[in-house]
C-alpha cells in the first residue's frame, strides 16, 4: 500500500487581538465597576444648571430690614463717622464745643464722647418730636371727621368758614385754622406737661421732698 501522505495540520484561525473601542465595549460590569475612573471622567453638573441655581438663589427674597434694625446700624454709622471728624479737632477748639452744649471740659476723649451722646440725644428728640407732631395731627383731623354734618357746618360758622362747604373741605379748613392758631405747639406743650406729672406723680415722697429743695420751691403750698 501506498503510504499516504501526511496532510499539514489544519491552521488554526485565532481571533485577531480586538481594538480597545471593542474590549471596552465587551467588558464586563464587574470589571467596568473596579475599573478606576479618571478625574475627568467624573461626571459634572452642567454648567448651565449651576448658572440656575445661582441665578434662583439670587432672586430669593432677602431678609428685609426692619426700622428698628436700620435706625441702629444709621445712628452707628454716624456716629462712627462723627467720632473720627471730632478726634481731628484740636483740644481749644473742642473744649469750646463742649461748653456750648453745656458740656463738662476734660480730657479730649471724654468730651469726643460726651459730644457724641449729646448729639444723639438730641437726634433722638428730633425724631420723638416729629412722631409726636404727626400724632397730633392725625388726632386731631380724626376729631374734626368724627362730627356730623350738622355739628362740622356749626363749628365752621364758628370759626368764621362762610358758605356752603363740603365735609371733606369743612376739615381741611379747620385744621388749617387750628395750625394756624399755634394748634400743634399748645398740644405739644399739654403732652409735655402730662408726661412730667406722670413722672413726678411716680416718685416717692422722699425723692420729691429733695427735688423741691433742691429748686428752691415749699412742697407744702397749694396752688
Amino acid at each position: 500500500e501506498e503510504e499516504e501522505e501526511d496532510e499539514p495540520p489544519a491552521a488554526v484561525m485565532k481571533k485577531p487581538a480586538g481594538s480597545v473601542t471593542d474590549q471596552q465595549a465587551t467588558m464586563s460590569p464587574a470589571r467596568e465597576a473596579s475599573t478606576p475612573k479618571t478625574p475627568g471622567s467624573i461626571n459634572k453638573r452642567p454648567a448651565a444648571a449651576m448658572d440656575e441655581e445661582e441665578e434662583k438663589e439670587q432672586q430669593e427674597p432677602q431678609p428685609q430690614e426692619t426700622p428698628e434694625e436700620k435706625l441702629a446700624r444709621e445712628e452707628e454709622e454716624t456716629t462712627s463717622a462723627r467720632r473720627k471728624e471730632l478726634k481731628a479737632v484740636n483740644v481749644a477748639n473742642l473744649k469750646e464745643m463742649a461748653l456750648s452744649k453745656g458740656l463738662e471740659a476734660g480730657k479730649k476723649d471724654d468730651m469726643v464722647e460726651s459730644i457724641l451722646k449729646s448729639e444723639a440725644k438730641a437726634r433722638k428728640d428730633a425724631r420723638d418730636h416729629d412722631v409726636n407732631v404727626r400724632s397730633i395731627v392725625v388726632a386731631k383731623k380724626a376729631e374734626y371727621e368724627a362730627l356730623n354734618f350738622e355739628t362740622l357746618r356749626k363749628t365752621c360758622a364758628e370759626a368764621g368758614i362762610k358758605g356752603r362747604i363740603g365735609k371733606e373741605a369743612g376739615v381741611a379748613e379747620l385744621l388749617r385754622l387750628w395750625q394756624e392758631d399755634d394748634g400743634i405747639d399748645k398740644a405739644l406743650a399739654q403732652m409735655a406737661l402730662e408726661a412730667r406729672q406722670a413722672e413726678l406723680g411716680a416718685m416717692d415722697t422722699e425723692a420729691l421732698l429733695k427735688l423741691c429743695e433742691a429748686k428752691g420751691t415749699n412742697p407744702y403750698v397749694k396752688e
